[in-house]
């Protein structure tokens, strides 16, 4: 999984300049365009980043965070509930409160 989401992230970062798929999946059935043009024998397609290289030097941190082992594993025992049932209950009625304004439609 860590592999796939730091793939996706320097995926969206590639240009034509500097391609960077190495972390993409390989082979015909890719979700990546280069990397299945490669497979097929074909021209790669011109490349279109999500963000520069200047966006993604603040979103690898938090990329690099979410993808932390110890986070993972929680994630995957399921053990990552926030407090937001335990506080439902209590402010619950103050978001469903028919006093709250509404606009014209």
């Amino acid at each position: 999984m860590k592999l796939g989401v730091m793939g996706g992230f320097f995926h969206m970062m590639s240009t034509d300049n500097a391609p960077n798929h190495r972390l993409c999946p390989k082979g015909p059935t890719s979700w990546c365009k280069y990397n299945r043009a490669l497979a097929n024998n074909q021209t790669t397609p011109p490349h279109n980043p999500t963000f520069t290289p200047d966006i993604g030097k603040y979103v690898f941190p938090v990329i690099k965070r979410l993808t932390d082992t110890k986070l993972l594993r929680r994630c995957v025992k399921m053990t990552t509930k926030t407090r937001m049932r335990v506080s439902m209950p209590r402010f619950g009625s103050v978001a469903q409160s028919p006093n709250l304004p509404t606009f014209p439609q």
